[in-house]
């Protein structure tokens, strides 16, 4: 049976990269993207049961239980999230508009702990599953122009930390990388 790799953020980028490798793998991938022609895109260049793309934008906080009833049954069975999905808007700190500051953390935070908390409910019925959240070095950076999005991936760094204490009693593992 092939592994699934359910990965947001599948368009470009290091999303597309780590598709791209998983799917050389033989793996199955459940992508997202908020662009249905760049989704279609890229699913062409794989067979159709291999691929399965999900227009979807993280952002969408209040379609995330939605996104995951979509999926397929055959596909639930979910090995791998990796929360890729990312947002930055270079703008000093007295420049950033409120709902910016919204958009940024419903994209970087908020987006990836409710896909987890999701994804998790299905990886504890086999009792196991891995969780990778992409943060930035941006945070140890300290990045001038960035304090929201720094702020935002800091907030996902810890986030991280507390679900791989509370998922690994389940089997699931919770891991962090910034590129």
């Amino acid at each position: 049976m092939s592994k699934i790799a359910f990965i947001t953020g599948v368009t470009s980028g290091i999303g597309e990269a780590a598709a791209e490798k998983f799917l050389l793998r033989g793996w199955k991938v459940i992508g997202t993207g908020r662009r249905r022609e760049r989704l279609d895109a890229f699913a062409s260049k794989f067979s159709s049961d291999k691929f399965f793309p999900l227009v979807f934008d993280v952002r969408d906080v209040a379609s995330m239980e939605e996104l995951i009833s979509s999926i397929p049954a055959d596909k639930k069975n979910i090995d791998l999230l990796i929360n890729n999905a990312g947002l930055a808007s270079m703008n000093h700190t007295l420049l950033t508009p409120g709902n910016k500051v919204q958009e940024i953390f419903n994209t970087n935070f908020t987006g990836s702990f409710l896909l987890s908390r999701e994804s998790a409910k299905l990886m504890k019925l086999n009792n196991y599953g891995r969780i990778i959240n992409i943060t930035s070095v941006g945070t140890q950076m300290k990045l001038e122009g960035e304090a929201i999005y720094t702020a935002s991936k800091a907030a996902l760094e810890n986030l991280t930390i507390s679900m791989s204490r509370e998922l690994s009693n389940f089997g699931i593992t919770v891991n962090a990388i910034g590129p």
